[in-house]
């Protein structure tokens, strides 16, 4: 059932491999900021505070930098100080024109499900055990995945990122609440008054190659901005999307197969890009080459799933099987494919 697609050869993956644990992120792929912002933020939190010892639990949004025109990803990092947590909810706010677009419906730090409102940047899950016990986050996962846009006319600035009228960490299930904080919040947009650089950076670490594979031990996450560069061929972990040809009008059977060189994998997350006009209609929940169920974002292009054995050990792929199974829509009126590029 296999097609071909010459454009698709080109579709750009950020990749994220991690320990025993999704990780959302997404690499930053954009910025902008305004010399004066309009809204200020309010709510229980300021994102400017200091932690201080009274606080149980802290929030980090970070620093970021991007560029006018540009869409960035920015993850939330929670330190509860040991203490378990049995369910959060909050609402983000952001100044404009800055825009919050998307919200991850997963909690990597609590492994969990979210449930969110864009209409009014609410989230909230529970956080609790098989045996209904509040859980610790893990070390280096973010709490929250937010995508923000940065209008193409945003002038340069700081635009504050945090949280708005709600920002609530309970305990237990007995209403109990821990008081909370939260630390930095800050994007740099390169507006359109600048002289733009060739590609955003982040005050964050940032890789210099599109995949990060950690086999045992997880790394503090790292973000990268801009457009996605090919892979390097020196790569410890190399996916081959394979080369494709259609008509204009078919739809695309893409399998995605991956090289480890043997080395075992916990897990991934990724999001696709591929060449306008034609379009990912639809990311297979199963990744063959592990044998496991993937969670899939077609709003971000996103996939990402855990690849454990039932001792909880990393495994190594099948060779041959997919990693991932996409399907590409060639819109009718497609023009020669030999024009399109990423």
């Amino acid at each position: 059932m296999k097609k071909l697609l010459s454009a698709v050869t080109s579709a750009v993956m950020s990749t994220s491999l991690m320990t025993g644990a999704f990780a959302s992120s997404v690499s930053a792929a954009g910025s902008y900021a305004a010399a004066q912002p309009n809204v200020s933020m309010g709510g229980v939190l300021d994102v400017a505070a200091n932690k201080t010892a009274g606080e149980d639990v802290v929030f980090d949004f970070g620093k970021w930098t991007a560029n006018a025109g540009e869409t960035i990803d920015v993850d939330v990092f929670v330190d509860t100080q040991g203490k378990a947590v049995s369910a959060m909810d909050v609402r983000f706010q952001i100044d404009s024109p800055l825009k919050i677009t998307a919200m991850e419906k997963v909690a990597p730090a609590f492994n969990t499900t979210a449930m969110v409102n864009l209409s009014n940047l609410g989230l909230n899950f529970k956080s609790l055990s098989d045996k209904g016990e509040p859980l610790t986050p893990i070390n280096n996962e973010p709490v929250f995945m937010l995508a923000v846009e940065v209008p193409a006319n945003t002038p340069s600035g700081d635009y504050k990122i945090g949280f708005g009228d709600k920002c609530e960490v309970h305990k237990s299930n007995d209403g109990s609440k821990y008081s909370t904080a939260a630390i930095n919040g800050v994007i740099t947009v390169k507006g359109t008054n600048d002289t733009p650089s060739t590609t955003a950076s982040t005050s964050k670490n940032t890789n210099t190659s599109n995949t990060t594979v950690s086999s045992q031990t997880p790394s503090t996450p790292t973000q990268t901005s801009g457009t996605p560069s090919a892979p390097s061929k020196d790569g410890e972990v190399m996916f081959d999307f394979q080369n494709y040809t259609a008509k204009a009008g078919d739809e695309v059977v893409v399998d995605v197969l991956v090289d480890t060189q043997g080395k075992p994998v916990s897990a991934m997350d990724v999001k696709f890009k591929v060449d306008s006009p034609l379009k990912i209609s639809e990311i297979d929940k199963e990744s063959l080459a592990f044998n496991t169920t993937a969670m899939t974002n077609m709003a971000i292009l996103g996939a990402n799933f855990k690849s454990l054995d039932d001792k909880g050990e990393p495994l190594v792929p099948k060779a041959g099987a997919a990693v991932f199974t996409l399907y590409v829509d060639v819109p009718a009126n497609t023009p020669d494919l030999s024009l399109i590029h990423i």
